[in-house]
């Protein structure tokens, strides 16, 4: 059985306590339109993320490709501390006719 440190203990009632907000925050992010098929909403969404990253204290920049932007964020404050990398693809897949489509962004029937 999985007895969790005390350390993460006290991670997952920060998180418990502040679920709302963090819920909210997600809603907000996941409701942008970006489907990178059209090039709809790539540019919005790289700079909604790239304003999140920065009100968080990290050092945040956006980058141009030949594709669509790219967003890297770092925080150094904390030497020896774990590394975390996260990617996050833009991504929608149209043609999809399911009996349950929602519209991604306001939740109505498509």
């Amino acid at each position: 059985m999985f007895v969790p440190s005390p350390n993460l203990i006290a991670l997952f009632d920060h998180i418990d306590m502040r679920r709302e907000e963090y819920l909210a925050r997600l809603i907000d992010y996941v409701r942008r339109p970006s489907i990178s098929a059209y090039g709809e909403g790539m540019s919005e969404v790289a700079a909604f993320l790239l304003e999140r990253l920065q009100a968080l204290g990290m050092q945040a920049q956006l980058m141009s490709t030949p594709g669509w932007p790219v967003v890297m964020g770092r925080r150094d404050d904390a030497p020896g501390a774990p590394t975390v990398l996260l990617y996050g693809c833009l991504l929608y897949t149209s043609g999809y006719t399911g009996a349950a489509l929602r519209h991604p962004w306001n939740g109505s029937a498509l």
